[in-house]
């Protein structure tokens, strides 16, 4: 070894050759995780204010919802975690221990089944500073000890603000669909033109302009409990007449879930509920309806419906979303807009896809089995409703067999 080479090593660490001292690289903190209760759960997420990229789906207010109305028929064990850096809150997770086939015990999101999305409250500065490698390590330990036999994780985004999403560094798959989200930092009439082109334009505003002309056209957003029970009866109304007419499952057939909706808009404390509801009203009758969260920046949009009556050509709906879409631009509060789940013509205007992924990782002999069925089953229906054969198909078999079902 040469004289020279003893010199360099011989030197201290953060010294120049000329013995300056020179500025250590940050050694990032590692995430440390530790269970809490559903109340400190709420205390910490409405506390923490640096958890600044949160997700409508696992507020305070929309767990609670959950449990009080969903979770009663649907046996679950609510586990809910705190991710630390350095002692400070860098993410909360609302999970749950879930019961299913054959028994076996899946780890996933509280609420998922009601969500179209899902990534826990998470410190932007914290996350993106920090080794978020050991996290899943420690998440499958908690899940180990909690019973758990397999981690399913659905429907999660790639990254976290400007950091990757820890949770999807493992093994994961696509999510069947995606999730349809956009920018509202233009004015109304540039998006509206960006987004339809000039032929899309005049037949939209064409079908509005023949409500109109039908007679006491007017957008309605819910504010008292009397305007909200009657949006809300009309939502399920017409969920329930168009689910029956096309084979389509009614997630909002049950009393449960109808109670679950009910919470949602019903104001707080503060006043505030999480979803608003608004319609669209013509000749005196509701013609469709929109429910929607209006917070943290983004429309979001999360249930619809319209009437299968003789408006119905002009399409209210669509109508009523660009309604709202134009009252979500005049708000300066609003910057993004997100349709939720599913490939809907109508979302193309205003969204593209943003694919979500599913975090999935047996734990035991029993999970392996759980998770090869998740995997073709999602495979499965990934590739068809990515068909532009297979995918109408299977709604005109739904249509035909709700029509048989009339009929008899």
């Amino acid at each position: 070894m040469s004289h020279a080479s003893s010199l360099s090593q011989d030197r201290p660490a953060g010294f120049d050759k000329a013995g300056a001292a020179q500025a250590l690289p940050a050694v990032a903190a590692p995430l440390s995780v530790r269970r809490i209760t559903a109340a400190e759960y709420r205390k910490l997420a409405l506390e923490a204010s640096d958890l600044d990229l949160r997700c409508l789906y696992q507020e305070p207010d929309w767990l609670d919802a959950y449990l009080s109305a969903i979770s009663p028929a649907r046996p679950l064990e609510p586990l809910f975690l705190a991710v630390e850096a350095e002692g400070e809150i860098a993410g909360l997770l609302p999970l749950a221990i879930e019961s299913g086939m054959g028994g076996a015990r899946t780890l996933t999101f509280l609420g998922w089944n009601r969500a179209n999305q899902n990534q826990g409250l998470w410190s932007s500065s914290r996350i993106a500073s920090a080794d978020a490698g050991g996290l899943l390590t420690t998440l499958r330990n908690i899940s180990k000890q909690a019973g758990a036999d397999l981690i399913h994780l659905p429907n999660m985004p790639a990254s976290l603000g400007p950091a990757a999403n820890p949770l999807t560094s493992g093994h994961h798959l696509p999510s069947p669909s995606p999730v349809f989200t956009g920018s509202l930092d233009a004015p109304f009439e540039t998006l509206l033109r960006q987004g339809l082109g000039k032929d899309g334009r005049k037949k939209l505003l064409r079908k509005k302009r023949a409500l109109e002309e039908a007679g006491g056209y007017k957008v309605v957003e819910a504010t008292s409990p009397g305007e909200r029970e009657q949006g809300l009866k009309a939502f399920l109304e017409q969920r329930e007449i168009r689910c029956r007419e096309t084979g389509i499952p009614n997630a909002f057939s049950e009393a449960p879930d109808q109670d679950f909706l009910r919470r949602l808009i019903t104001p707080n404390e503060a006043g505030e509920g999480l979803l608003r509801i608004f319609w669209l009203e013509v000749t005196g009758i509701i013609r469709a309806t929109y429910i929607c969260a209006w917070q943290q920046g983004c429309l979001s949009g999360y249930a619809n419906s319209i009437a299968q009556d003789d408006m119905m050509p002009h399409s209210p709906g669509v109508v009523l979303l660009m309604d709202i879409i134009e009252k979500a631009c005049a708000d300066p509060a609003i910057n993004a807009i997100d349709l939720g789940l599913g490939d809907e013509r109508y979302k193309h205007a205003w969204t593209s896809p943003e694919p979500l992924h599913d975090a999935l990782e047996a734990l035991t002999f029993k999970g392996r089995t759980l998770l090869f069925v998740t995997e073709k089953k999602q495979a499965l229906k990934a590739r068809i409703r990515a068909s532009g054969t297979l995918w109408p198909l299977v709604r005109k078999l739904r249509k035909w067999k709700a029509s048989r079902r009339q009929a008899a």
